[in-house]
């Protein structure tokens, strides 16, 4: 058995000025020690020992000057904490750590999380009672240094230390992901772009040169000179408070003073080619659309013309003058770099264009010019982006797991169905940490809770399963197929593709949202939970939220979404995807809007990472929307068209099968396939010639030309035919009735060195595992059949008492999900059986970390009862394997029959 060496905890700091917190943390760091090492359960006098020899000799030589009532006590553990905590209590100074805590600010670098842990470690001590939260709210405000969160909190008139640090955390995840999206967003016009010719040979002045001379002494990571002596530099693992990356700080941020760059030099070389709506010169005020451009100075001066603007009547900077333009213009970095405390952005009233742009400019701010002859402009454009808009003025909806508000979901059981108890399965030793981090998590999301004193007469097992891209996180799935046999589904009306291009018709902007782990959003019934229980190696838990696995989840999901984006002018959802469009930009920041509104009153919250803003083209429920219409996806057929020319018979016979049951969709299929056909005859030698070759090139290019792919609808019936090869999978989407079946979509790929050494059981089950969720977005919350060639797949997938090998029923796990049967057709009808054998390149798989899975498989292999010692000790004792060993090794194959009987005698 492997051993733990377990450092022990640092010696306590007698000297410490806070020797009270000092006592308290190695109090906590010795108790988790004892725990650890299993001293606790032990005598007193070695409890005792351990601690003295842990503690350090400052505090053994504080130990020698108590007194003790009773001789013994000095070797109890207790009585010795208690004196040590008394001495320590006797020294605090409430006066001292309350200055401490009042002092206390966020460090520069530092993060708010890191702050507000600091704080409530301070308070501890501080004997504040019952107005430890109001002030530590209160040092939170006046101590943080982001001056804009500062005054969002203020606004609000009864804060609470909950409602503070969420308001915070959502600023500063809102924060970094408008950087992001900032940086990605090269088409946004965000400056005043000054355009200049090129000039050559420009000589930097003496004076600039010694100025980049002394610039290079100055540290770019912390400001401070450089080098830093014997000390490290300060900012070195630290957080910037503006980009929110590490090893540099705030205000030497390189993207901070990119934003505050108010104009661009651009080099020109080559005519702009910008498209432009027809300029108006008019007077005064009366017209209603303005437009923006640039001038530089002439070729005799190059000084640039500044003027002094006020900002919301506060901030003082200093801009250059466009002489060219009729109004002012800035981007929001721009703003939000010179002015930390602003006012709400106003609407413009009016149309004005940035240059280049062909949308108008929506939002105006207060700035008022100094200085200039002509009269001052009272406004000030902001150019920002739609993304940047939302996510500044709804941060709230891109931050932790929201609930939807209002409604709970219902499972509704047939009491006919007898509950079932199934039994707990074993965990391996070292997943289980994993395993019971990963119910901490749930719990402390309010997706799962234990269950305590309740009868449980549905009992689920669970299956630990690796997440491929991220190493050392785990999945727990529970195996709910035997519940989802007393689950009566709800049917509900799902959108169809042909109600998606009804309403998208004439759309030209649009903006694809992604809920939060959806299903986690929906609170379950109370009345419903039992049906959910599983077993770990902690307990039973039970969900409080819809989880995976519900037969009924999909259908009701849908509805409830649906229902709470009723009413909602250009807003549509399919399961968790919600597409807001419109026919202009106006239009849609409207709805944008009003859609952020309504998720706001639900309580939903999105994923910022799968969101999409302002896009012109949107890829949802399978296909590519635009404002020139709908396309299937560019990959749909890349399977079929890249399949290589066949090497024998058989494949012949497969591409062959693979062209007739497109046959409906390919004129004069007989004559183009006639060269081919003369192949498959067992009397023309096998001689593949330049007919044949162009034969099936041209029946590929039918296909592909003809052949068309299907649009997806979701009121017909979905059948996906999967084949497996020594080589590869093949999977093939289609739908409606047996005389009409339109081939949806086309898949394949080639197996792994080590899927290849699969049994072709094993290869078969991988096809289906496969082709189901490769089509995912098709078959997901829908009944569907599944097609294979292989006729002892079908008992094992469609039976619930069946025991197939470990690697294949962690498979049927991954798929409770789907509602689908599996039914057999022999392989020379299975129109998938060609791109089986003529499989694309792939190194895709869904088993990347194999290794991790060995442990399980053996598990299941063996009964952990029976010893390998034991295997041989009945495997000799047992005459029948006796008489087949000696088979083997020589005895004749006649004699075997007879052994064997005369053995049972």
């Amino acid at each position: 058995m492997a051993t733990f060496t377990i450092p022990p905890p640092p010696p306590l700091d007698i000297d410490s000025s806070s020797l009270a917190t000092s006592f308290k943390k190695f109090k906590q760091a010795f108790t988790n020690f004892e725990l650890a090492t299993g001293i606790a359960t032990r005598d007193n006098s070695l409890r005792v020992a351990t601690l003295l020899a842990v503690i350090g000799q400052p505090a053994v030589d504080l130990y020698n000057t108590f007194t003790w009532a009773d001789e013994a006590d000095a070797k109890t553990y207790q009585k010795v904490i208690d004196q040590f905590e008394v001495h320590c209590k006797g020294h605090a100074n409430t006066t001292y750590e309350r200055y401490i805590f009042n002092t206390r600010v966020q460090r520069e670098g530092e993060s708010f999380e890191s702050f507000v842990t600091s704080l409530k470690s301070l308070a501890e001590t501080c004997e504040f009672d019952t107005l430890t939260e109001s002030l530590i709210r209160d040092r939170i405000i006046l101590g943080m240094k982001n001056a804009n969160i500062r005054q969002r909190l203020l606004r609000e008139a009864h804060l609470t230390l909950t409602q503070a640090i969420t308001i915070v955390r959502a600023a500063e995840a809102a924060s970094a992901h408008a950087s992001e999206i900032a940086k990605s967003t090269m088409s946004d016009i965000s400056d005043v772009h000054y355009v200049k010719h090129e000039r050559q040979n420009r000589q930097k002045p003496a004076k600039f040169k010694q100025q980049q001379n002394s610039k290079s002494q100055i540290c770019r990571n912390c400001g401070d000179k450089y080098p830093h002596n014997d000390h490290p530099c300060p900012a070195q693992g630290k957080t910037c408070l503006f980009c929110k990356k590490q090893n540099h700080f705030a205000k030497v941020c390189k993207t901070k003073l990119k934003q505050q760059a108010e104009v661009n030099l651009v080099e020109q070389t080559t005519p702009h080619s910008h498209s432009q709506p027809s300029l108006q010169a008019t007077q005064g005020e009366s017209n209603n659309e303005d437009y923006l451009f640039a001038i530089g100075p002439s070729e005799e001066s190059n000084q640039l013309l500044k003027v002094s603007v006020i900002i919301n009547d506060q901030v003082k900077t200093t801009a250059v003058i466009d002489t060219g333009t009729s109004v002012n213009i800035m981007s929001r970095e721009t703003l939000n770099t010179i002015c930390t405390e602003q006012s709400p952005l106003e609407p413009t009233g009016k149309q004005v264009y940035a240059f280049g742009a062909n949308s108008p400019i929506e939002w105006s701010h207060s700035a008022t010019s100094e200085h200039c002859e002509r009269a001052p402009h009272d406004r000030c454009y902001i150019q920002c982006s739609c993304s940047t808009v939302v996510i500044d003025e709804f941060s709230d909806r891109f931050v932790g797991l929201g609930k939807l508000a209002g409604v709970t979901c219902k499972l509704h059981v047939d009491q006919s169905v007898t509950p079932v108890t199934q039994p707990h399965r074993r965990i391996p030793f070292h997943v289980r940490q994993h395993v019971e981090a990963e119910l901490k998590r749930l719990q402390e999301l309010a997706i799962i809770e234990p269950v305590h004193s309740t009868p449980t007469p549905w009992v689920s097992p669970i299956r630990v399963v690796p997440k491929p891209k991220q190493p050392g996180k785990i999945r727990i799935c529970v195996d709910m197929r035997a519940v989802n046999k007393a689950i009566a589904r709800e049917r509900h009306v799902t959108p169809t593709i042909d109600d998606i291009l009804t309403k998208l018709n004439g759309a030209t902007v649009f903006t694809k949202l992604d809920l939060n782990s959806g299903y986690h959003q929906i609170e379950l019934d109370e009345a419903s939970r039992y049906l959910t229980v599983f077993s770990t190696i902690v307990g039973l838990y039970q969900y409080k939220r819809l989880n995976f696995g519900v037969n009924s989840g999909a259908e009701q999901f849908q509805n409830l979404i649906q229902s709470a984006l009723a009413g909602l002018q250009g807003v549509i959802n399919i399961s968790d995807d919600i597409v807001v469009y419109a026919k202009n930009q106006q239009e849609h920041n409207e709805r944008l809007v009003k859609c952020m509104q309504r998720l706001i009153e639900k309580s939903l919250i999105l994923n910022g990472d799968k969101c999409e803003f302002n896009k012109s083209s949107v890829e949802f429920f399978g296909h590519i929307f635009s404002s020139s219409g709908v396309s299937p996806s560019p990959t749909k057929v890349q399977s079929l068209i890249e399949a290589p020319p066949p090497s024998n018979r058989e494949e012949v016979r497969s591409f062959l099968g693979l062209a007739n049951y497109c046959a409906r969709f390919i004129p004069n299929l007989a004559s183009l396939s006639e060269p081919l056909r003369d192949l498959t005859r067992q009397s023309v030698p096998w001689s593949w010639e330049e007919r044949h070759a162009k034969s099936f090139n041209d029946i590929k290019h039918a296909i592909a030309q003809h052949c068309h792919m299907a649009y997806f609808d979701s009121r017909l019936h979905s059948t996906v035919v999967v084949d497996a090869s020594p080589v590869g999978l093949c999977a093939m989407l289609v739908q409606g009735s047996d005389r009409s079946n339109k081939i949806v979509a086309l898949a394949s790929r080639s197996l792994t060195a080590v899927e290849k050494r699969y049994s072709q059981t094993e290869r078969e089950a991988l096809a289906v595992m496969w082709g189901i969720t490769h089509f995912y977005l098709y078959l997901y919350g829908s009944k569907f059949t599944v097609i294979t060639d292989h006729k002892p797949l079908v008992p094992l997938f469609n039976r619930s008492n069946s025991s197939p090998p470990a690697r294949i029923e962690r498979w049927m796990l991954h798929l409770q999900q789907y509602d689908f049967s599996l039914e057999y057709q022999p392989g020379a009808t299975n129109p998938a059986d060609y791109l089986s054998r003529h499989p694309l390149a792939s190194t895709s798989t869904v088993e990347p970390n194999e290794e991790e899975h060995i442990n399980v498989i053996v598990e299941n292999a063996v009964p952990k009862s029976i010893s390998m010692d034991e295997i041989v000790a009945a495997t000799t004792s047992d005459p029948v394997l006796q008489a087949c060993i000696k088979a083997v090794e020589g005895i004749a194959g006649t004699r075997l029959h007879q052994s064997c009987s005369a053995s049972k005698t």
